[in-house]
């Protein structure tokens, strides 16, 4: 099903069935937005992709719509070309910021109309509508932004079959709604979140977008989910982490499972193993383990496997697009001792990106515990990108990646890795 259609079903206990909501493996999201969505900055990316990570979410984000300095109008402007032309399920909406001002907002009736071509544009083309609210700004008031996101909520209300209006900013302003310093960029204006900022936003638009959208499992988890063969479309060689004799340098010791590569640059140790899935996790895959010990600022920790695939060309005519989907586990992990958590796929001999890569914003005070899916299945050339580029077979490689920004002396925690696969994908 393309999209939740808008039938319900009233049932004999009572309750309500909503049809059309639970499984959307293949629903495409286009993110739209302006500099608080724009993917192409290390700062950028909003909160959404912590938030799907964190839920777990199958959704695929198909391309991102955020440009820097975006208003309403200019992004009904551009609407056809950046987000109808890819035909999405589901469109994720956090615009507006930009036609607060500092001063002299715009006219209610200027903001609503503008802003209301946008909610007519996503439910004539059938798709669902995610309105996330304009956040504390440092050149507004409360009075300004409480009522922009109270008439944002109520357009959402008008059809909830299609449209949803998600609060994720409450916990990144005080009791004013005004900017609180510590989840923001350093500037004057305090517009821009900083790591801990959009973190805050994800742990508020997880849960949403999980109870909206499901939780649909997008994991392989054994040989026989998409074995490496000629008809094969996954191109990981090992998802499993089987036996052992992967490669280790640049300061990694112990063992990697076969295909799989972990290295240092920099000055870094680190011990590297594999860990059996606990007893009563449904998922019996083992873990990829990497427990950094020491490591000064300006070092990285990089895991690699290289892909067996198909030569693919610079006109897309054979694939639009690599689906990457990794479950990532962080063990007693010091989150501020690392500046972001990359993944995504790269030539392994000059460092071609054919889509953007996936940031994980960390850098902030936090022990973290917990799994998510990371998913990166960005357009081939789209932003963030490398130019397109004609690709040999057998060229790829899968990688996870992190930057120490803050020296340690002794171990910072662990991350775990497991049920990688690398997809193909035509469209």
């Amino acid at each position: 099903m393309a999209s939740p259609v808008g039938d319900s079903y009233q049932c004999a206990s009572g309750g309500v069935i909503t049809a059309g909501r639970s499984l959307w493996r293949d629903a495409r999201v286009i993110v739209a937005g302006d500099s608080l969505t724009d993917n192409t900055g290390d700062w950028g990316g909003g909160a959404y992709q912590w938030a799907l990570a964190l839920a777990r979410s199958p959704l695929l984000v198909d391309d991102n719509a955020g440009f820097a300095g975006t208003t309403i109008s200019s992004l009904n402007l551009a609407w056809n070309a950046s987000v109808a032309s890819k035909n999405p399920d589901i469109v994720m909406v956090r615009i507006g910021t930009n036609n607060v001002g500092p001063t002299s907002p715009i006219p209610d009736g200027d903001f609503e109309y503008s802003y209301g071509n946008l909610v007519a544009a996503i439910v004539s083309a059938g798709c669902q509508g995610v309105f996330l609210p304009l956040p504390p700004h440092g050149n507004s008031t409360k009075a300004i932004l409480d009522n922009r996101n109270g008439w944002i909520e109520s357009q959402a209300a008008t059809l909830p079959s299609k449209l949803s209006y998600i609060e994720d900013s409450a916990g990144i302003g005080d009791a004013g709604y005004m900017p609180l310093p510590s989840c923001y960029e350093p500037e004057a204006t305090l517009l821009h979140m900083n790591g801990l900022g959009r973190r805050i936003q994800a742990e508020a638009l997880a849960p949403a977008l999980a109870a909206r959208f499901g939780t649909a499992d997008i994991r392989y988890k054994s040989s026989e989910h998409f074995g490496i063969n000629a008809a094969s479309s996954q191109y990981v060689t090992n998802p499993t982490m089987a036996g052992a004799g992967g490669s280790l340098s640049g300061g990694a010791s112990g063992s990697a499972p076969a295909g799989w590569s972990v290295f240092g640059t920099g000055s870094v140790s680190m011990n590297v193993s594999t860990v059996v899935a606990d007893t009563l996790d449904p998922c019996q895959v083992p873990w990829l383990r990497i427990a950094p010990l020491t490591g000064t600022a300006g070092a990285s920790v990089n895991v690699t496997s290289a892909l067996a695939h198909p030569a693919f060309s610079d006109q897309l005519a054979d694939l639009m697009r690599l689906d990457s989907v990794a479950e990532i586990r962080f063990n007693n992990f010091e989150a501020g001792k690392f500046d972001m958590l990359r993944f995504g796929t790269e030539t392994i001999a000059g460092s071609v990106l054919p889509s953007g890569v996936l940031k994980l914003h960390l850098s902030y005070t936090r022990t973290l515990n917990e799994s998510i899916i990371a998913r990166q299945a960005l357009r081939r050339g789209g932003r963030g990108a490398s130019a397109l580029a004609s690709i040999t077979a057998n060229a790829l490689q899968v990688f996870v990646k992190l930057n120490v920004i803050s020296s340690f002396g002794t171990s910072p925690g662990s991350f775990d890795i497991r049920c990688v696969s690398v997809q193909g994908r035509l469209q």
